[in-house]
């Protein structure tokens, strides 16, 4: 039987309990700035790229984002109330949830956070019973963490992403 409970409220609850360091807030049109500023710093394309070009995907991303994902929920990651990342959740297609996006400055990766909000994401989507899904870049090497997470690759790895599947509790 699949729980009625509020996925945004569990989620919440879940990253309070894995990282009592940071907070959470819901995105809102004055992130906008930081948002393009956590586009650039992860972009890939830094030092190919003129930064107004990284600047000017990182628009387009985000108008994509809410043309494709309009009901998903979107928080703003918080460290001491100054904003460190974002991570965006789709909840709206029954029996999955999809991790549509999550980001954290250069200088918060590589301590586990990423991992312990995926995880957070994953605990509420196996209580929801609900599969978990996420694209990642071909060439990326967070495959390989995903994995770890219980996440298989399904599609053709010859396309510049990879949808992965989580299975409930799996």
């Amino acid at each position: 039987m699949t729980n009625r409970q509020d996925p945004e409220t569990l989620f919440a609850a879940e990253v309070a309990a894995r990282l009592p360091e940071i907070g959470l807030r819901n995105e809102c049109g004055e992130d906008t700035p930081f948002l393009i500023t956590l586009h650039v710093a992860c972009s890939p394309l830094v030092g190919t790229l003129p930064t107004v070009m990284i600047e000017q995907q990182a628009r387009f991303q985000g108008q994509g984002y809410h043309t494709d994902f309009p009901s998903a929920s979107r928080w703003i990651v918080l460290r001491q109330e100054e904003p460190i990342g974002r991570i965006m959740v789709d909840w709206t297609v029954e029996g999955v949830s999809h991790c549509v996006d999550l980001a954290l400055l250069p200088a918060e990766q590589g301590a586990g956070m990423g991992t312990r909000l995926l995880q957070s994401w994953i605990a509420v989507s196996d209580q929801l019973g609900r599969s978990a899904y996420l694209q990642v870049l071909s060439n990326h090497g967070a495959q390989g963490a995903y994995g770890r997470l219980g996440f298989v690759a399904i599609g053709n790895s010859d396309q510049p992403s990879i949808t992965m599947v989580r299975p409930v509790g799996g």
